[in-house]
């Protein structure tokens, strides 16, 4: 019997690790923030002159880059070279676009050979299109299905719901991505599972504590990515931010 609840522990906490983290990568990309990202990126590319080149490069780093969520700034991307009428040379600023290596569309961007404006143009608007229409099926669905799955089948569904809509907006406040597969956070999902195979009224607790430990994981996240304190830690590469350690908060 105990061998069975193990197992079927087990079995459950895998789907919710799963379907957790695909659904949290899945929104991600259709939210608002990463929407505004495109947007921000058709508009720069879009200020250049036409005789403008993009060529790719290794860790380029500039205080006037585009912010990118899914990418630190000293990341590869791209740079533009202009021609200089003055000098009569070409004068090459780092650090205009960073690209999003997690993403889907960062195959789309060509790197191998200097690219025309026109070229980065089209690219960028194509993957605008792609981030519209990650937002209008995982971003919105993942709320509409939830809200539905909350009203028409169990009230507890509005726990995920609640999860998924703090989480969301910490990506869109902080610009970070939250990596929420922690080893504690895997123990705490092992036992709740656990527990929850136990029945009511053990069902309902542990999906409410489960749920509260989540939101607590996000929401402490999303304070040390936009604390000042934290901040200046990382610009000095102290304490967690030391590159001699192995561990990162996230």
């Amino acid at each position: 019997m105990t061998l069975d609840l193990l197992l079927a522990a087990g079995t459950l906490a895998l789907k919710v690790i799963f379907y957790g983290t695909l659904g949290f990568y899945l929104t991600t990309l259709g939210n608002p923030g990463a929407l505004r990202q495109s947007v921000l990126t058709v508009g720069a590319l879009d200020r250049w002159p036409s005789t403008a080149l993009f060529r790719w490069r290794t860790g380029v780093r500039h205080p006037y880059s585009l912010p990118d969520p899914w990418t630190a700034p000293d990341r590869d991307g791209y740079v533009v070279v202009v021609y200089n009428h003055k000098t009569g040379e070409e004068d090459e600023v780092p650090g205009v676009l960073h690209l999003a290596k997690y993403c889907p569309t960062y195959p789309m961007w060509p790197k191998k050979r200097a690219q025309t404006k026109a070229r980065m143009l089209r690219t960028a608007r194509i993957t605008l299109l792609v981030r519209v229409f990650f937002f209008v099926v995982f971003f919105l669905g993942a709320f509409a299905a939830l809200t539905w799955l909350t009203f028409t089948h169990d009230w507890r569904w509005s726990i995920a719901l609640g999860v998924l809509a703090v989480h969301q907006l910490a990506f869109y406040r902080a610009n970070t991505y939250f990596v929420w597969l922690k080893w504690w956070l895997l123990l705490v999902i092992g036992i709740g599972t656990w527990v929850y195979q136990r029945g009511e009224p053990f069902e309902t607790s542990a999906i409410c504590v489960v749920g509260v430990v989540l939101t607590l994981a996000i929401l402490g996240q999303w304070h040390m990515a936009t604390s000042p304190s934290f901040e200046r830690m990382r610009n000095m590469e102290h304490g967690p931010f030391d590159p001699r350690r192995q561990r990162k908060p996230w």
